[in-house]
């Protein structure tokens, strides 16, 4: 049940947090009242076709680029699995870590934690400790 609520597939009248958000939404009229003056205040066209073309250009153009890098690089393949594709990355060479590295990990005796972590460790992914970590 809380997925379905995440992801408000389901509402719960009267609540904020789980209700149904375009219920707040204002009517077709309001909005219409409002349009200019809030596409003013967020320095946006008040038609939205511009916009939406450059921004499908846009992906469109990274798309593409990507797939050809993709297509370019031997350490990516794609395989069909049963109905399904699959991406197949080449596992890299494993590198050592600079002697420098181990040393400062030493000195400080402190865990490496990766950019974005939580360092408690709780309410964020799972993290797989450091090879360095696990010499210890």
């Amino acid at each position: 049940m809380r997925t379905v609520l995440h992801r408000h597939e389901v509402f719960v009248p009267g609540l904020r947090k789980w209700g149904d958000r375009n219920a707040r939404l204002p009517g077709d009229a309001v909005w219409e009242a409002a349009r200019t003056r809030v596409c003013e205040e967020l320095d946006l066209a008040p038609k939205p076709d511009k916009i939406l073309a450059e921004w499908t250009d846009g992906l469109d153009k990274a798309h593409r680029e990507f797939a050809d890098g993709l297509a370019a690089n031997p350490a990516v393949r794609v395989e069909q699995q049963g109905s399904r594709d699959r991406t197949i990355l080449t596992g890299l060479d494993r590198l050592d870590e600079p002697t420098s590295l181990v040393e400062l990990d030493n000195r400080i005796g402190a865990p490496a934690v990766p950019a974005g972590a939580d360092p408690s460790g709780r309410g964020g992914p799972r993290l797989r400790t450091p090879n360095r970590m696990d010499r210890r």
